[in-house]
Parts: C-alpha cells; sequence; structure tokens
C-alpha cells in the first residue's frame, strides 16, 4: 500500500494537461489550384475567419456553365459552391484572377424580376437584366 502511495503522489501533484493541436491547415498561395478552383483570397486578422496560425480564404470556381438567376443558386450548390455576393465580387475583382468581359450573376436579386449582373473586367454591376436570361456563373467557397 505504501509503494502503491509513492506512485500515486506525483500523479496528484502533477496533473496531466490536455495538450491543444491545432488543425493542419493548407499551405496554399495566392493564384494556387486547390479544391477545384483557385485561391482568390487569403484571410487577414481583420477578416472574419481570421484564425491565428492557419490559411483560411476563399477560393473562386471555374465557370459552372449559364444559367437563369434562380438556377444559378441551385447548380452552384450541387457543386459544392455558392453564388458570389456584390462584396465578394469586389474581392474577385480586385484579385484580377478574372479578366473576362462577360456578364455573370451575382446572389442579389434587384427586383421580382431582375438579378444583378456584374461585367468583371469593367468593374460594372447593372441591375436591368430578367432573371429569366441565361448567363455565365462562377461560385466561391471557404477553405
Amino acid at each position: 500500500m505504501k509503494y502503491l502511495l509513492i506512485l500515486l503522489i506525483p500523479l496528484l501533484l502533477f496533473q496531466c494537461k490536455e495538450e491543444t493541436i491545432a488543425p493542419k491547415t493548407p499551405d496554399v498561395k495566392f493564384g494556387q489550384s486547390y479544391l477545384n478552383g483557385r485561391v482568390m483570397y487569403l484571410f487577414t486578422p481583420t477578416d472574419k475567419g481570421y484564425i491565428k496560425g492557419q490559411t483560411h480564404g476563399l477560393i473562386l470556381s471555374n465557370e459552372l456553365g449559364k444559367y437563369s438567376w434562380d438556377s444559378a443558386f441551385g447548380a452552384c450548390l450541387a457543386q459544392g459552391w455558392t453564388l458570389p455576393s456584390k462584396e465578394e465580387w469586389l474581392l474577385i475583382m480586385d484579385s484580377r484572377l478574372m479578366s473576362y468581359d462577360d456578364l455573370y450573376w451575382t446572389n442579389v436579386k434587384y427586383s421580382s424580376t431582375n438579378g444583378v449582373s456584374v461585367k468583371p473586367f469593367r468593374s460594372q454591376f447593372t441591375t436591368n437584366l430578367s432573371v429569366s436570361t441565361l448567363l455565365k456563373v462562377v461560385g466561391i467557397k471557404q477553405f
């Protein structure tokens, strides 16, 4: 019994401390191909979603096809993406990963009949297109 107490005393005095191991994050760079798209933005300390010591950001998909505004949401979701917001389109335009002079849908509906589209090359948003118009679609997702 005496020997058992001698063995237990160090355990009682020095409690085991659970070590927290940060999850491994990808070592990616801006513009790099990653998860079926390209890294278009890396979070900084002022961004929501930033975790110190980890790499997180946004990925831009390749073109997913042409869709009406309503169908664009389903097309993105079915392939694991979301339709970019106007704010995300501003990041896409700043990234200069797209230089196309085509129109793309945003996730914003201007009215019951019109959606907001964007022409990235010209950094121009428009609100006069019918939601039934077929426009090119790209998706975005966070990693």
